[in-house]
């Protein structure tokens, strides 16, 4: 008994997991972020800094402004923020896609409604409401250079967080990698298992493994980016995951100024690791 003469609560119970890797690298010589294709957005409005945000549902493309990475699901958020007669106007779709048959049930497009308090100048985050139970609030930083950073209440999870220094992002059916810059020149890729249990640090996760590569050279308005990974003694990974010889992200977008659903043809992702490609249903490639 304690001198309150209330008993200890018990300790919290141990959590056993996979080790990971540190979830940022730091380095004397930081690479110089590589020429990416910069696209006008037709809405003055978007609330995203990418040069693309893609995400195919039942087989068509979508262009979300935030993209969320959970271990059993990928959500893209459409949403929009206009001005009319002086009033915001708030509204926008949630998109839903279940990794696994047990994943959790969400319906595959929810409304977000225009009651929502959207983004607010001075604070410090944008919040979407909806009418769903599955989905009732999400949640981002507003001033995040990646969007994929936020709460999502009805499924009580984190989006997977992403290093700032990110400049491409693509989610497959079984993992999530992202593209930041390295050192020395070299690009880095880090992979997610989505099959494991999250670990976070400082807000970034950590991923399972982590490859060098760089991007193929192409022109500003090239309509193809191709980065390239090999496992070489720069590469690591988590004690518990065999590293990839080789590892290639191919990003499709369209050209400059040219509207998605004006000529965007070819729209598409792939990630490839040892000659097994899966197709990225959410993905994004950044300006910087």
């Amino acid at each position: 008994m304690s001198a309150s003469g209330c008993p200890k609560p018990p300790p919290p119970p141990s959590v056993t997991e996979p080790p990971r890797l540190t979830a940022e690298e730091s380095c004397a010589t930081p690479t110089t972020p590589p020429v990416l294709p910069v696209r006008i957005a037709a809405d003055p409005y978007r609330l995203s800094h990418p040069a693309e945000m893609i995400m195919i549902v039942d087989g068509r493309t979508v262009t979300p402004t935030f993209l969320c990475d959970l271990p059993d699901q990928i959500l893209g958020i459409a949403a929009t923020q206009t001005v009319d007669g002086g009033k915001r106007v708030v509204g926008g779709t949630i998109y839903a896609h279940p990794r696994t048959a047990t994943a959790r049930a969400v319906p595959r497009r929810i409304d977000v409604v225009a009651s929502s308090p959207g983004c607010k100048q001075g604070e410090l985050a944008c919040t979407f409401t909806t009418a769903s139970p599955a989905i009732t609030k999400i949640e981002m930083l507003r001033e995040q250079w990646i969007n994929t950073s936020g709460w999502i209440h009805g499924m009580d999870d984190m989006c997977r967080a992403l290093p700032d220094d990110t400049i491409a992002v693509c989610s497959t059916q079984t993992r999530m990698a992202y593209v930041e810059l390295g050192c020395e020149g070299a690009l880095q890729l880090g992979i997610h298992d989505a099959s494991l249990e999250r670990k976070f640090d400082l807000d970034v996760e950590a991923p399972v493994i982590r490859m060098r590569g760089t991007l193929d050279p192409a022109s500003p308005d090239a309509a193809t980016w191709t980065f390239r990974f090999t496992g070489d003694k720069t590469s690591t990974a988590a004690p518990t995951t065999k590293p990839p010889a080789s590892a290639t992200l191919v990003m499709n977008v369209t050209p400059p100024g040219v509207p998605i659903d004006k000529g965007g043809v070819g729209l598409g992702a792939t990630l490839t690791i040892d000659g097994a490609a899966e197709p990225c249903i959410g993905w994004a490639i950044y300006r910087r």
